[in-house]
């Protein structure tokens, strides 16, 4: 009787298993529980990929077979509908319009498709007969059980299996210096699980801004292991564009995020980083969604308000003494000056007496000074005079949008105070003699000077005029040619 039951069991194991393969209902298996897709009497199917769950889409419309056009706004809202067709449970993980799974043959049904999501069938959404597009803009799909939102691969899943432990998806991923394959499982209780070689975040050490116009904008990159490399800002592949968020590198700063350029240079190398999502107010590019290999057409540019600046020294430079020269600051190692934009005295007066001198101060705008090292890092101080550190005042720290007009501020701190100069320009200071010599706007090379007497008062000398006389020159020639 046992004999006989064990027989029974067998064959009917065997026909059950000809019955799916006949059918082509594939089974997905873990934990003891059962997931069965049914591709069978659909009117959609998957083609040319590694498994029914991707592939180029083809829908079939009384008994003839054909595909759908990518022509329009084609987005998450359509593919989610696509795979829904072939599964409640599924949705899109993503979509290709690049022609990886073939060109279809047969006709084109639909073209500019507007679905909500929430559709049943594709025959359901708004569309128009796709009669004008060709093969070349066929659409594929890969298709999942797990939510597309909560996923962190850090790296592109581009294929996927159906195994009796559940959907297992391929893609690849970076370390920072080379590319390898990793898996991820969707499980059957619809979360991602880690499967085999992991692709996790990059452990990025350190990130800067390359390129930019003060100390704190520039081209984002991120330092992975020894390596630098550009964080992509901007790429359009597979007829989508994909932009990244750029507080987060503001925030590792300790800074203000003030905006981005998501084109800010053309890139030639693939991005470190690549479509990055992160909240407002996340400081670790550990807690971001992104992808570590990215075909990245521009690199991102980010500024950073930096104000309140955390100064290590300012000093007066290139003058005659401590008291006059073009200003410098010193910010983490770096050498910078301060913009002549809506600069006056009271700005001055505040300087000096960061440096330790009389309130009172003169300013001139130093045009010729060597760049090479400096970045413009302060412009349109707005001080009322009676601060006594410019922290205590207002003002921006340059940026690619907002750069400095030419020139950098150098200041005169000196015991007798500011001078009203009209109609000039203070070209220079000589802290031996106290005296400021100034260039008139006449036009004809005049100049005034000024000497800083022991009373406290600047007193003016005579006006001082460059005369260009023209000189007679002989030329005697040598007593051989007489």
């Amino acid at each position: 009787m046992s004999n006989r039951k064990s027989r029974w069991q067998s064959v009917s194991l065997i026909c059950t298993l000809a019955l799916l393969w006949k059918y082509q209902i594939v089974i997905a298996q873990a934990s003891g529980t059962v997931r069965l897709y049914n591709f069978t009497d659909k009117d959609i199917r998957l083609v040319g990929g590694n498994s029914e769950l991707e592939g180029r889409v083809e829908l079939s419309i009384n008994g003839i077979w054909g595909t759908i056009c990518r022509d329009g706004w084609f987005d998450y809202y359509d593919a989610d509908v696509l795979c829904k067709m072939l599964h409640t449970n599924l949705s899109a993980l993503e979509y290709y319009t690049d022609g990886r799974y073939g060109y279809g043959t047969g006709p084109v049904f639909y073209r500019q498709l507007l679905c909500t999501g929430l559709e049943k069938s594709i025959h359901n959404c708004s569309s128009l007969t796709g009669e004008t597009c060709s093969h070349s803009s066929d659409v594929g799909l890969i298709c999942a059980g797990c939510s597309r939102v909560t996923q962190r691969h850090y790296g592109l899943l581009e294929h996927v299996n159906i195994t009796s432990n559940g959907d297992v998806y391929t893609g690849n991923c970076s370390n920072g210096s080379s590319y390898f394959q990793f898996l991820y499982r969707c499980s059957l209780n619809g979360t991602w699980e880690e499967y085999g070689t992991r692709c996790g975040p990059l452990a990025v050490r350190e990130v800067r801004f390359v390129g930019g116009v003060g100390l704190y904008d520039g081209g984002v990159e991120v330092l992975v292991g020894d390596t630098w490399g550009p964080v992509c800002g901007y790429a359009y592949s597979n007829s989508r564009s994909y932009y990244s968020d750029g507080h987060v590198f503001c925030n590792m700063k300790g800074l203000k995020y003030r905006t981005r350029s998501v084109a800010w240079r053309y890139n030639t190398t693939n991005g470190f980083i690549g479509k990055l999502q992160c909240s407002s107010n996340t400081n670790s590019v550990t807690l971001c969604n992104y992808a570590t290999v990215y075909a990245c057409q521009y690199q991102l540019g980010v500024s950073c308000d930096g104000f309140p600046l955390n100064m290590n020294s300012i000093s007066l430079v290139g003058g005659s003494s401590a008291r006059d020269g073009r200003v410098e600051v010193r910010i983490e190692n770096s050498a910078g000056t301060i913009c002549q934009d809506n600069f006056d005295s009271k700005d001055a007066q505040v300087l000096c007496k960061m440096m330790g001198f009389n309130a009172s101060s003169s300013f001139y705008i130093d045009y010729h000074y060597n760049t090479t090292g400096r970045l413009p890092m302060i412009q349109d101080i707005q001080c009322t005079g009676q601060e006594s550190h410019i922290n205590n005042c207002t003002y921006r720290t340059p940026y690619f949008n907002d750069k400095c007009v030419d020139g950098a501020v150098a200041l005169v701190c000196s015991d007798c105070g500011s001078v009203n100069v009209s109609n000039g320009q203070i070209t220079s200071y000589n802290d031996t003699s106290r005296t400021l010599t100034i260039r008139c706007h006449t036009g004809d090379q005049a100049y005034v000077q000024y000497i800083c007497g022991n009373d406290g008062l600047w007193n003016k000398t005579a006006e001082l005029r460059l005369l260009l006389s023209t000189l007679t020159i002989i030329i005697t020639p040598p007593a051989a040619f007489l």
